[in-house]
């Protein structure tokens, strides 16, 4: 009940007139072009609201990342102290894994719907640290599997049901983002079995049913060991949510820079309701990073009308400590898809889909900013 109740408090706030949604992401790109990224931060647990601003924006130029092999539509990118892991979608296997310095090192996870073979790969992890990256995590949603790739062997485990992603909190534990549940995160095991459901969605004006409202407050999920946090960062809204996994509760609510809530429209196809967008709903949190210490959101704030073809690319990246404190700003040269840090030599790792002909891989060095 507490995460209901303090969701359906700060939710009493939102707008649900498109206008004033329009007035106030006007008023917000006011503020962004004087160079202030605003957030509001609720700490639900000490009932406290202030604001953090990052004040200016670091100009960051990326470096392309020279390949000697074609990456395939890569979508997700995983770093480790000495390799960069990739979801591709190659005809013959759908991970890929280069050297830092960009050589072919080898494949897996065969495509297919055998045993061990996967048929996509929308999620991919490590259950254990980045130095020890000989167990990954991979979730195909199509399969409703998950795969738990040790260095001898792969193991396969058949969810119950489908879900928009799964990641690792441990070798025994999940926690899922669900499409049709009235909560939106379920703690799962390694067998499937849901433990414990968590999380509601606010209450939208364009629809009430969990199918739709978890598709249009879809985020990206990760777990941050050190604070024992699930970290949740909307997608096409501006919500960041600190959610502790001792209790299940929300912790800290972080909106902005831009407020508003998701823009879509619930409609009928053949008696079925079907989430549907439209080019004036906005993008937000595109991807992110949970590190040790400090948070990386990578960021979009725009609509498909104001950026066609891109728009659900990120060109930001806003960070902050894992109590909520903002720490710096970023604007890219480049439209990322998703992007993963190496903390220990201050790099970021892009995916950008958009400038080139074929993907690439965009490295950023923080400490080269100005």
């Amino acid at each position: 009940m507490l995460v209901g109740q303090a969701l359906s408090y700060y939710d009493s706030m939102n707008l649900n007139n498109c206008v004033l949604i329009s007035l106030l992401c006007f008023l917000g790109s006011c503020l962004n072009k004087d160079n202030q990224y605003i957030f509001e931060v609720s700490d639900l647990e000490n009932g406290t609201v202030y604001n953090e601003t990052i004040h200016k924006l670091t100009y960051l130029e990326g470096k392309v990342l020279n390949t000697d092999s074609q990456l395939v539509r890569p979508r997700s990118i995983l770093v480790t102290n000495d390799e960069i892991i990739l979801s591709v979608r190659r005809e013959d296997s759908l991970i890929q894994v280069l050297s830092k310095d960009g050589k072919y090192l080898r494949s897996f996870m065969r495509k297919g719907s055998g045993p061990n073979e996967a048929m996509s790969a929308m999620e991919i992890g490590l259950v254990g640290n980045r130095d020890r990256n000989e167990n990954i995590f991979v979730y195909d949603g199509i399969k409703k599997s998950i795969f738990k790739v040790m260095p001898d062997s792969i193991a396969e485990i058949k969810l119950q049901e489908l879900y928009q992603s799964v990641i690792p909190v441990d070798d025994t534990l999940l926690i899922a983002q669900g499409l049709e549940r009235v909560t939106k995160f379920s703690v799962i095991d390694y067998n499937g079995n849901i433990l414990n459901n968590f999380g509601e969605n606010p209450e939208h004006p364009a629809s009430n049913n969990p199918f739709i409202l978890n598709q249009a407050y879809n985020s990206t999920i990760k777990y941050n060991k050190s604070k024992k946090y699930l970290l949740s960062a909307a997608k096409l809204t501006d919500r960041i949510e600190f959610y502790n996994i001792d209790d299940l509760q929300l912790k800290l609510l972080i909106r902005g820079p831009v407020y508003y809530e998701p823009i879509f429209h619930e409609v009928n196809n053949n008696n079925y309701p079907t989430f549907s967008q439209n080019e004036q709903g906005r993008f937000s949190f595109v991807d992110f990073v949970s590190g040790k210490e400090t948070l990386y959101f990578l960021y979009s704030g725009y609509s498909r009308e104001e950026r066609p073809g891109i728009a659900n690319f990120g060109d930001k990246i806003f960070c902050f400590d894992s109590s909520g404190n903002a720490i710096a700003g970023y604007q890219l040269d480049h439209y990322l898809l998703g992007i993963d840090v190496d903390e220990i030599n201050g790099k970021i790792y892009g995916i950008d889909v958009d400038t080139y002909d074929e993907e690439k891989i965009i490295v950023y060095d923080l400490t080269s900013g100005h």
